[in-house]
């Protein structure tokens, strides 16, 4: 797997509130990846305190307990259950943190855990895991928003009186109360897939369902091709953070179609 990762504060935010991992190693000779971003909320006090802590547990899960994780004969049961388990523990220990510092914080995730031909993927809020396969993008994660909410229901959002102060608003987050909804999906590799995991800094200027692939004629390469995006949203408004991270699976990773 070869990875590329950019992230940046963006034209207005004096801070960057975004986290991500792009973390990949052999264990037994078998490829592993751990990919993530992490939105903190900037309408939070503390948003940077929710998307520090869940992102370091996950480093540490990945240098820990992943290893005894992958000996195990339902790996990919194991892995999902384990992320599972750590998700939900975040949430409850964010939630502490926050009321003991008196303050209010909030995150979104998105991860994928990559091995031997298979996707673990984790989802929790409106940071996007898109799949390039046989040419073309589709979104795999769904936005935990009312918005999209509305629109699942039925109903057309924009009918609605409040519209615009509704729209886009997180319904499901981590550390922003007890009832965190994590979404799993499992998804299998085939080579030449690419996965590009971003916060919502990156798909309000640019849609990857559209612009990716222009961006891809200029380079195929995931690191330059990040500069590239990173640099195109740098001449907009950028008015948020911004922060992604894209993967693109080779022939060489074991256990791929």
């Amino acid at each position: 797997m070869d990875i590329g990762c950019i992230t940046d504060k963006g034209n207005v935010r004096k801070e960057n509130q975004d986290r991500f991992l792009a973390l990949c190693r052999r264990e037994s000779g078998n490829e592993v990846a751990l990919c993530a971003v992490a939105d903190g909320m900037g309408g939070t006090e503390k948003g940077s305190l929710a998307s520090d802590y869940v992102t370091e547990r996950l480093y540490t899960w990945w240098q820990t307990e992943l290893p005894c994780i992958l000996r195990q004969k339902e790996v990919f049961v194991s892995i999902s259950v384990s992320l599972e388990n750590l998700l939900l523990s975040s949430n409850e220990q964010i939630n502490t943190k926050a009321r003991k510092e008196k303050v209010s914080t909030g995150t979104t995730l998105s991860l994928l855990c990559a091995y031997k031909g298979w996707i673990v993927v984790k989802h929790v809020g409106d940071s996007r895991i898109y799949m390039k396969r046989q040419g073309m993008w589709s979104q795999l994660t769904r936005d935990h928003t009312w918005d999209q909410c509305e629109l699942e229901q039925g109903r057309n959002p924009e009918a609605d009186h409040e519209y615009a102060g509704k729209r886009g608003k997180l319904i499901n987050a981590m550390g922003v109360g007890s009832n965190c909804r994590i979404d799993t999906q499992m998804v299998q590799m085939t080579v030449g897939d690419r996965y590009l995991l971003c916060t919502d800094g990156i798909y309000r200027y640019v849609d990857p369902l559209y612009d990716m692939e222009g961006l891809e004629v200029c380079s195929d390469v995931p690191q330059a091709l990040l500069d590239q995006l990173g640099e195109r949203i740098r001449r907009t408004a950028a008015t948020d953070n911004f922060t992604a991270v894209l993967i693109s699976a080779m022939a060489d990773s074991e256990g791929m179609d």
